[in-house]
Parts: C-alpha cells; structure tokens; sequence
C-alpha cells in the first residue's frame, strides 16, 4: 500500500513543492517567475523603464549583466551613472544552481528500497553577493 502511495503521489508532491516555491518567490519578488521585467525588482526602476529595457531587449539578468552601460542608459534614455547602477544591481542578483539526486536506501528488506533525494542549493556569484 505504501509503495502504491508512493509511486502515485511522489511525483504530483515534487510539481506541488515545485509550484510553492515559484509561488513563494514571485510574491516576495513583486512579479511571476517567468516575467521579462526582472528589472521591476531594482531600486528606481518602475514598470516604464523595465518596459523600455524589455523592449530594448534587455529582459533576462544575464542580459542586464552583459550590457554596456550606456546601451542601457540609451534605452532609458537617463544619463550616466544609471546603466551602471543597474549593471552592477543585476550582477549582485545571485545565481542560484540546483542539483538533485535520488539515493536509494539499500538497508530496507523484502526487495523494497526507501528513496532519499539530495538538493543542494548553491550560489554561483556568493562572492559578489557577499559584497553588496
């Protein structure tokens, strides 16, 4: 009966605690987690200006990190020092990596084995997350 539960329930439980943290982190963020107007969540940026920078192409972190500084200032149409502020506030967003890993229990008996899952959260940039 256990393994049946097991086997039925386990993968819609990891989609529902998957769907929880997404819920979770949109709600602390002020936008979805699939939204293009990731700049929302930086100091002096409004829904205008992340709506130029997606327009402008500048819709991702990475994209944010990569730009030139005054490509960004350009879309916004702000002078300098702006595009640096945002560069260097995008690049101190930190860059989660997630890994998981099923581990079977080989102490359990009569053929059935107790699964474990490993997740190990890291952060990729903490040493520039550390400095902000």
């Amino acid at each position: 009966m256990i393994k049946f539960f097991f086997r039925m329930y386990f993968p819609h439980f990891l989609r529902a605690l998957r769907s929880a943290f997404f819920l979770a982190k949109s709600l602390s963020c002020g936008i979805w987690n699939n939204s293009s107007y990731v700049s929302k969540q930086f100091e002096r940026v409004g829904i205008a200006y992340s709506t130029s920078l997606v327009h402008a192409g500048f819709g991702s972190f990475r994209a944010l990190r990569e730009a030139d500084p005054r490509q960004l200032e350009l879309a916004l149409n702000k002078p300098p020092p702006f595009g640096n502020h945002l560069r260097n506030s995008a690049a101190a967003m930190p860059e989660y990596q997630v890994d998981l890993q099923q581990e079977c229990d080989p102490g359990r008996t009569a053929g059935g084995r107790k699964p474990r899952l490993k997740v190990t959260v890291t952060i990729k940039n903490c040493d520039i997350v550390r400095e902000r």
